[in-house]
């Protein structure tokens, strides 16, 4: 016997055995799947529009009806300034917030909001604080204002620290929760209650001067211990401690950070959201076109600012002309982030498997996205026409993936077993992911219809 030809024989048989797909006896079909390159939009995630006013939505060039940015943003951001929204002592005008909700609710979309005290870009001298925290006997200063848009103005800003500050504060904070807390239109909401923009600095606020750091741990316990439901995010940035960012993570919120791409580097601050799983926020320090005219923007800083803050969301540039100018200038890397920011799950093979009156189907998923999801959800399979219409109910069986157990970079096979009659004769296959409250989470795959299933293939 030629022990080398039969040992070849046998190492060849292990092999063939260890590589080939698993045969259930009759037939095994294998789905050809595709990764998508266009963006995908999905909720919970991904590049964010910023609104200033009605002509972000109506207006010809940049609307919803005409601007493409729109078809894959499902994320609206904006800030108000506090006295607009508290008017006089305890009367609140949510009409500002409710028009952006509706408007979110209505394409499918969600909100996310900050109320802010002051703006030194803005020509207000008696800022943003409603003024009956100052009739009260609030302690003030008038700072001398500079921003990307003036040099020379001056504003009322509050003391920091002052008591009757923080009291209204508090009692903001109350009614936000009261009139927002576990709306499912809302995002998240910013805590902007102190600094600039309500960024927690005083860069632009000459005169004024930021807080001990126990008084800034109890604005963020203020908002903690009001919100049960929404997220909360805070503003970090480099002049702040992080001590307080680790109390404002341990308290469940997350953090964002407003400077990206104009100050390189600074997403690192980040880590201690992203480290407890959390979902991070980023925005640019200045808007696209800004930095494009004066040589402060590549590609590859978005793109390391982007992955390096393992961001969920991210500012689609300045506004929603800016975002439309970006996209059209950059569209590969608008596209490629869209997909990695926050999740992304990628169906990467995918086949059903006919033996004894039994139909095997296994999809095997990765998530090549930058972060997991924040959220339950539902991976289900079902036999449809080709089109994804007609659903028909196959397996009992649906998967519930809970929040933050699909980690970014793993791999994970499900199997779903059902009787084969159960699928028609010329049906197609199916898989939809959706999140607890019905909302469709698309695959990162071509061949994703309209109503969100992908269609793997023709089943028999």
């Amino acid at each position: 016997m030629n022990m080398k030809r039969t040992l070849a024989t046998i190492t060849a048989a292990v092999m063939l055995l260890s590589f080939s797909p698993a045969v259930y006896g009759e037939e095994l079909i294998s789905f050809s799947v595709e990764e998508e390159t266009a963006p995908v939009a999905n909720p919970h995630k991904g590049w964010v529009q910023y609104v200033y006013s009605d002509w972000d939505i109506t207006s010809p060039e940049i609307g919803i009806k005409s601007n493409p940015t729109w078809k894959f943003t499902n994320v609206v951001y904006t800030r108000f300034p506090w006295s607009d929204i508290e008017t006089s002592k305890g009367v609140y005008d949510w009409s500002k917030v409710e028009k952006w909700a509706e408007f979110c609710a209505e394409n499918g979309k969600t909100f996310a909001f900050g109320i802010i005290p002051c703006d030194s870009g803005a020509d207000c001298k008696d800022g943003y604080v409603p003024q009956y925290v100052y009739d009260e006997g609030c302690e003030y200063v008038i700072a001398k204002t500079s921003s990307f848009y003036s040099e020379d103005g001056v504003q009322r800003v509050p003391v920091w620290s002052d008591e009757i500050y923080i009291s209204a504060v508090e009692r903001l904070a109350q009614a936000v929760a009261e009139k927002y807390d576990g709306d499912h239109r809302i995002e998240f909401i910013d805590i902007r209650s102190l600094g600039n923009w309500g960024e927690w600095h005083t860069y632009g606020l000459e005169g004024s001067e930021m807080p001990s750091v126990d008084v800034q741990k109890q604005y963020i316990k203020i908002w903690a211990d009001a919100f049960d439901h929404t997220l909360l995010a805070l503003n970090v940035n480099d002049e702040r401690y992080s001590e307080t960012a680790e109390y404002a993570v341990s308290l469940g919120m997350t953090l964002r950070r407003d400077g990206l791409v104009g100050i390189e580097g600074c997403e690192k601050y980040l880590a201690p959201a992203y480290e407890a799983k959390l979902p991070t926020i980023g925005e640019t320090c200045y808007g696209y076109t800004y930095m494009r005219d004066n040589g402060k923007w590549t590609d590859n800083k978005l793109t390391k600012a982007v992955k390096g803050g393992h961001l969920t969301y991210m500012a689609l540039a300045g506004g929603v002309y800016d975002g439309y100018e970006m996209y059209k200038e950059r569209t590969t890397a608008v596209t490629t982030l869209q997909n990695e920011l926050g999740y992304n799950f990628v169906v990467k093979s995918a086949s059903v498997a006919y033996d004894n009156g039994k139909a095997v189907i296994t999809l095997k998923i990765k998530n090549e996205g930058l972060d997991t999801q924040h959220f339950d959800m539902r991976l289900k399979i079902a036999a449809t026409d080709k089109k994804g219409r007609n659903a028909r109910k196959i397996c009992g069986k649906s998967f519930l993936i809970k929040s933050g157990s699909f980690e970014a970079g793993k791999t994970k096979v499900y199997t779903f077993t059902t009787d084969a009659d159960k699928i028609p004769e010329g049906a197609y296959l199916a898989a939809g992911l959706s999140d607890e409250s019905g909302c469709t989470v698309r695959f990162g795959n071509k061949h994703t219809v309209s109503n969100g299933c992908l269609i793997l293939g023709k089943a028999r």
